[in-house]
C-alpha cells in the first residue's frame, strides 16, 4: 500500500465516520433495549470488558421476541435453507435445453455452496440486525475449505456511502485483528516488521490492532474509462476521464 493511498484510505474513514455520527444515538437506543450485543459505538483494541453484562436495560424481552420472530419469518420467506429461493435466467434463452441444464447445474452448486458453508447462519443475523437497526452488512469473503465465508460487522463497526442512484456504493469498516490473525489473513509479506515480529512472540501474538477496510468500485481494473459507453446507453465512470471539446470561436 502506498503512503499516498494510505492517508486517502484514513481520511475517507474519518469522513464516512463523521457522517454516520447522528445515527449512533439512535442504534445505542436500540441496542439498550432490544439487541445490545449487536452494536458497538467505539471500535478499540484490546478491550478486555467485552463479556461484562450489557442487557440490564432490559426487563422486558417483548421488544427483542417480535423482533427475532420478524427477522425469522424474513430469513423463511426469502431465503429460506430448506427449499429453492432463487432462479437463474438467461433472457432470451428459455427454449434452449442445453442453456437451462447449464443454469440448473449452477443453481444446484450455488445451494450446495450456500449449505456448506456459513451462508444461511450470516443472512439470520443480518435479517435481526436489519430489523432492529435498519441497517446490516454481510462481507462474502472467498474461503478454501467452503468456496465462500460469510461476515457480519455489527453497528457501529462499518460505514455506507451512497453513489449517484442512492445505492450502496462504497462499504467502510473498521475492526480488530490480533497480531496472528493478521499475519493469518494477510501474509508476512503484506503486514509490517513490527506484526510479523509480535506474532512470533507470546505476550504479543494475542495483542489487537484496529484495521480500517474498504470497499469501493475499481472500474480501472477492467479497462473502462470515463468516456467507455454501456450497452444499456450512457457512460460509465473511471479513473480515467477523456474530454472531447469541439468549439468555435469568434475573434473579439
Amino acid at each position: 500500500m502506498s503512503e499516498e493511498y494510505r492517508r486517502y484510505a484514513n481520511d475517507r474513514l474519518a469522513n464516512l465516520r463523521t457522517v454516520r455520527n447522528s445515527w449512533l444515538v439512535h442504534w445505542r437506543e436500540l441496542a439498550d433495549f432490544i439487541l445490545p450485543r449487536r452494536y458497538r459505538w467505539l471500535v478499540m483494541a484490546n478491550n478486555m470488558a467485552r463479556g461484562s453484562q450489557i442487557n440490564g436495560n432490559i426487563i422486558d424481552s417483548t421488544g427483542t421476541l417480535a423482533a427475532r420472530t420478524l427477522a425469522s419469518g424474513m430469513m423463511n420467506g426469502i431465503t429460506s435453507p430448506t427449499r429453492p429461493w432463487f432462479k437463474l435466467r438467461i433472457e432470451g434463452y428459455e427454449e434452449d435445453y442445453d442453456v437451462q441444464g447449464w443454469l440448473s447445474d449452477c443453481e444446484r452448486r450455488m445451494m450446495t455452496v450456500f449449505q456448506e458453508s456459513n451462508f444461511y447462519q450470516s443472512m439470520a443475523i443480518m435479517y435481526f440486525d436489519l430489523v432492529v437497526f435498519g441497517s446490516a452488512c454481510v462481507l462474502i469473503y472467498d474461503n478454501y475449505d467452503n468456496v465462500i465465508h460469510c461476515n457480519n460487522p455489527c453497528l457501529g463497526e462499518f460505514f455506507f456511502d451512497l453513489n449517484n442512484d442512492l445505492e450502496v456504493g462504497t462499504v467502510g469498516r473498521e475492526f480488530v485483528l490480533t497480531n496472528s490473525q493478521m499475519v493469518d489473513e494477510f501474509g508476512e509479506e503484506k503486514v509490517s516488521k513490527e506484526v510479523r515480529d509480535a506474532a512470533k512472540e507470546g505476550a504479543l501474538k494475542g495483542k489487537e490492532r484496529v484495521i480500517g477496510h474498504i470497499v469501493e468500485p475499481n472500474r480501472g481494473e477492467f479497462g473502462l474509462t470515463w468516456n467507455t459507453a454501456l450497452e444499456t446507453g450512457g457512460i460509465l465512470v473511471g479513473d480515467e476521464v477523456t474530454i472531447t471539446l469541439d468549439v468555435q470561436a469568434v475573434k473579439a
